[in-house]
């Protein structure tokens, strides 16, 4: 384990934050998944890095509603991976889970996700 390798970030289809369904707060988490999303269309920001190669793809994951199946389709992959303020323009909407990839990326021993909304705690006030 180590604060190098990879990371995902989950976010909306125009790079907004989402809401996390659940997020876990015991057992061993390092290195491991860290929120649980459920919603018809995300979007999947992943940063990799190792042999030599650091690499970006953007991946856009949903649910096809006709089909009643599962479908993914890569927006945008290079390596090398560039500074997050020289993404193409027309992936420049995800330049915020980017740069929170990359930021996870290198979180030593990765406990928590990095780039969502917290779900809302009621309190009995």
């Amino acid at each position: 384990m180590s604060n190098t390798g990879s990371a995902s970030i989950i976010c909306g289809p125009s790079g907004e934050k989402v809401r996390a369904h659940y997020v876990p707060h015991g057992g061993h988490l390092s290195n491991g998944q860290h929120a649980l999303f459920t919603y018809p269309l995300l979007v999947e920001v992943c940063v990799h890095r190792g042999g030599g190669h650091e690499s970006v793809e953007i991946i856009r994951h949903q649910v096809d509603q006709e089909e009643g199946k599962y479908v993914s389709k890569t927006l945008y992959l290079t390596d090398p991976r560039p500074h997050p303020e020289d993404i193409p323009e027309y992936v420049g909407k995800f330049r915020e889970a980017y740069k929170a990839a990359l930021e996870k990326e290198s979180c030593y021993h990765c406990r928590e996700p990095h780039y969502y909304i917290e779900k809302e705690v009621k309190t009995n006030e």
